[in-house]
């Protein structure tokens, strides 16, 4: 709380008020010298008052001398026969179990040895499972796969059917032929490389000449970037992907 006051003297403002139910609020004047509400003296503060060092050094001496209690006879017995009771308790009763730890350490140790070495229950489940599934094969319908492309009716895609597990239900895989060849052609068209040629030697449009990539990488590989193959003369610098549909037909045919 903050107050501003213009007066001439400032030693006549008050220093202390007190307000309802015994509540005080002192009152600090900038200029003024500060007075200790401890001694009530002016010039230092009760944070500074010499009185308040000395009560402080009192209240430690007082602290560091601790009384001395005469330990009682009584008391030493009474410890000596809780003492002998413990154990004869544990004497009686059996002893307690193990911490939680331990008994963790247990349990873990008693499932790794049922995962190592499994009952005869599981083993003879494990074999009713193994015959069921003979059974069920035996019983079962087995489908040889075959093919039926070259039928005039149903040109255009394979029929393959695969073993059957179950009595009720046949599976059967359905292939085209056509996404095949297309899936076959999209791979050959990728390993499609463009090579440069020569400037000055043929038309403007002429720029490239496509070839695979394999035959690319060979014949740089024996003649080095720049050759003669098949009577066309070729600078082996790759040139971006962007090429006519007649160039492509060659390798599109399989």
């Amino acid at each position: 709380m903050t107050m501003q006051l213009s007066l001439e003297d400032l030693h006549s403002i008050m220093e202390e008020i007190i307000l309802l139910e015994d509540t005080r609020l002192r009152i600090t004047v900038e200029g003024r010298p500060p007075t200790c509400f401890l001694c009530g003296k002016k010039g230092h503060m009760k944070a500074r008052c010499p009185e308040k060092e000395n009560e402080e050094e009192k209240k430690n001496e007082e602290g560091n001398t601790e009384e001395v209690v005469p330990i009682k006879e009584t008391d030493r017995v009474e410890e000596s026969v809780t003492v002998v009771n413990r154990r004869k308790r544990k004497e009686w009763v059996s002893s307690p179990p193990d911490s939680e730890k331990r008994l963790k350490e247990k349990e873990t140790e008693e499932k790794r040895n049922r995962c190592e070495a499994p009952t005869e229950a599981v083993l003879k489940e494990g074999t009713q499972k193994e015959t069921a599934l003979q059974q069920m094969k035996r019983g079962s319908v087995y489908d040889v796969g075959y093919d039926v492309s070259a039928c005039p009716d149903r040109s255009g895609w394979e029929r393959k059917q695969t073993e059957v597990k179950r009595k009720r239900y046949k599976w059967h895989l359905v292939t085209y032929t056509k996404s095949i060849e297309i899936e076959k052609k999209i791979v050959k068209c990728k390993s499609v490389i463009r090579v440069r040629l020569p400037p000055g030697k043929y038309p403007e449009k002429a720029k490239g000449i496509v070839i695979d990539r394999e035959s690319f990488e060979k014949l740089r590989e024996m003649f080095g970037s720049y050759v003669d193959p098949l009577g066309v003369e070729v600078e082996f610098d790759e040139l971006p992907p962007v090429m006519e549909l007649d160039d492509l037909k060659h390798f599109m045919n399989i």
